[in-house]
């Protein structure tokens, strides 16, 4: 099931904690099958943590999993919008998920849920400034956190924890400062767009301000971009490929460092 286009489907986790306001978040879930936590060896793998949302961010969580099957990395928490929640503090008006079908971010939001099921990989859809994720940050350990499509202003003691760093891919040029911020889709659409770059760049506290670390070539659309779903969905599909490929090398790149 885990690379398939299945039809949305209920895991059935060991544990599921649902974050209350107690413990500083008052939406999303965290879900853990876990018996207990792996105790980490001196020579183990590149342990990930990946925050991602919309079809390209789980494309590349889909290749960060097949990475996590093939060894090559160890996927240790899996972060994503909860656009399921109404609580949820995601700003999903102003992003990419207004364009979203209602049903598409429910089928969305489970199939992530799934592969973290499938992987036996904690999950959680809350707030990332909560006490209670923090305490699962530290328990995860990271040595990178990759960010693809998340709709939350990372905290400082989130994007230094990790040792390598943290960073994020954007789907627009930012060396040239073009399609910045939260809706980049929405942007291209109004610049009459028919192309665009991902880029890959240090998380800081100014929003898509990092050090770039990479980009892509050019990713031609075949047509001006449309927010108009079926649209938005071929625009998506279109740049996982290059995604995919940003992700595998540039992990790849931090494991040999």
């Amino acid at each position: 099931m885990l690379f398939e286009d299945s039809e949305v489907s209920i895991t059935s986790p060991q544990s599921i904690i649902e974050p209350h306001k107690d413990v500083g978040c008052d939406w999303g879930r965290f879900i853990d099958s876990r018996q207990e936590l792996p105790c980490r060896q001196p020579d183990s793998r590149l342990r990930v943590v990946a925050f991602c949302s919309f079809d390209f961010g789980f494309g590349a969580l889909q290749e960060m999993a097949r990475m996590h099957q093939e060894l090559e990395i160890e996927l240790v928490g899996i972060v994503t919008d909860d656009i399921c929640d109404p609580k949820a503090r995601i700003s999903w008006k102003k992003r990419t998920w207004r364009f979203y079908p209602t049903e598409e971010r429910v089928k969305l939001f489970q199939r992530t849920q799934d592969v973290a099921g499938e992987l036996n990989i904690p999950f959680f859809s809350g707030s990332v400034k909560s006490t209670f994720f923090l305490t699962q940050l530290q328990a995860w350990n990271p040595d990178v956190i990759l960010m693809y499509g998340f709709g939350q202003i990372i905290p400082e003691k989130v994007f230094r924890y990790p040792q390598l760093g943290m960073y994020n891919i954007h789907p627009s040029d930012i060396a040239n400062k073009l399609y910045l911020g939260a809706d980049p889709f929405g942007d291209m659409e109004k610049d009459e767009a028919i192309s665009t770059v991902l880029t890959l760049h240090e998380v800081t506290k100014d929003v898509d301000g990092g050090a770039i670390r990479a980009c892509t070539k050019p990713i031609f659309f075949g047509q001006k971009v449309s927010t108009k779903w079926g649209d938005l969905k071929n625009e998506m599909a279109a740049i996982v490929p290059d995604g995919n490929k940003m992700v595998r090398r540039f992990l790849t790149s931090l494991r040999e460092e």
